[in-house]
């Protein structure tokens, strides 16, 4: 005689809440391994720009703090290092801008007369960046969340040159850097 064949029955699993806290969290962490994955994969990503900014402090002569505005355009990356893709109207980004191609003397420099000339260059990039300024190239630095842009004022000039051109500033593309204690 042959065995009875039963009929397929609907089954109901019904998940306890702990278990519903753990399937949301086992969630949670892979969408984090796939944010880390893409921020490691795009990090070094350069961003064209243009990208208009408010100042809001300058630290010395070639490192301020900005507000941007990234506007709509924007795919998977918004900024180095924030990877979202929003649609927002208003949306800013405030981070720390390292202007690329020059070197200003520190406020916490090796001496005296640095730190006095890193106050004057500070100085003298307040009075040229008080009306905004426009970012392009942008990519993350190498210190702490930090990017570094190119930098345009108000009419097209380029910071990096006023910097230079005003003594306050030398020509720099981030090997190492000359002091500024012999020879001020």
């Amino acid at each position: 005689m042959r065995p009875k064949i039963s009929e397929p029955t609907t089954r109901v699993v019904i998940m306890d809440p702990w278990m519903k806290v753990l399937l949301a969290i086992g969630w949670f962490v892979t969408a984090l391994v796939i944010v880390f994955v893409v921020f490691e994969a795009n990090s070094k990503e350069l961003l064209p720009g243009p990208y208009q900014a408010e100042v809001t402090k300058v630290y010395d002569g070639d490192t301020f703090t900005v507000l941007v505005y990234p506007g709509l355009n924007f795919k998977s990356n918004i900024w180095p290092g924030v990877i979202y893709e929003l649609q927002l109207n208003k949306l800013s980004i405030k981070t720390a801008v390292r202007v690329r191609g020059v070197d200003t003397p520190e406020r916490r420099g090796s001496c005296k007369e640095e730190k006095v000339k890193a106050y004057v260059a500070r100085d003298f990039v307040k009075g040229l960046v008080k009306n905004g300024v426009t970012l392009s190239n942008v990519e993350l630095g190498k210190y702490a969340g930090r990017v570094i842009a190119d930098v345009t004022l108000p009419g097209g000039r380029s910071l990096t040159q006023e910097l230079i051109t005003a003594g306050l500033g030398r020509p720099y593309d981030g090997g190492t850097r000359e002091g500024w204690c012999n020879g001020l």
